[in-house]
């Protein structure tokens, strides 16, 4: 017996979120995203909860939640360097958009936010790799990147200015 959609309306209204969505998933098949606006199967919604039943789902659906975790991660990452978002945006035009170092641009991520940790102090924008680089040949291959590192680390710049 399928609930009558007026009458499920009525009982949701006085239950939290997550008994709405769990209530929605079990009484209905399509679901609507408050994000995109449009009406989806189940399906496309992603599962909620510690054990990631399907009676539970998130609010928004997979394309648009994936895009809300984006902009929440960006947000909080900006959050813990002390900086805004216009300030990263200034310095990637300050580099072009790649990165500082291999002047290379990401094509999956964005460019990390690089920073002394002794003092605080922003460098600038890197690719993962170079963020991640370790300085540990002396081979003469080598030797550029390591003249382009020493000349980016000995820099003055400060990204919150």
């Amino acid at each position: 017996m399928t609930p009558n959609p007026q009458t499920v309306g009525l009982k949701l209204r006085h239950q939290s979120t997550r008994d709405r969505v769990r209530l929605m998933a079990i009484g209905h098949d399509k679901k609507k995203c408050p994000k995109c606006g449009e009406t989806k199967s189940l399906a496309s919604f992603a599962p909620r909860g510690k054990y990631r039943d399907t009676s539970e789902r998130y609010g928004y659906c997979k394309p648009c939640h994936a895009i809300y975790q984006r902009e929440a991660n960006r947000t909080v990452a900006l959050r813990k360097y002390g900086i805004t978002e216009a300030q990263y945006q200034k310095m990637l035009v300050k580099g072009g958009g790649a990165c500082w170092l291999c002047g290379g641009i990401p094509k999956t991520r964005r460019l990390a936010v690089d920073h002394d940790h002794k003092t605080g102090r922003i460098r600038g924008v890197l690719c993962f790799r170079c963020n991640r680089f370790r300085v540990s040949s002396d081979t003469a291959a080598d030797a550029p990147m390591h003249r382009r590192i020493a000349d980016y680390l000995t820099s003055t710049f400060d990204g919150r200015k």
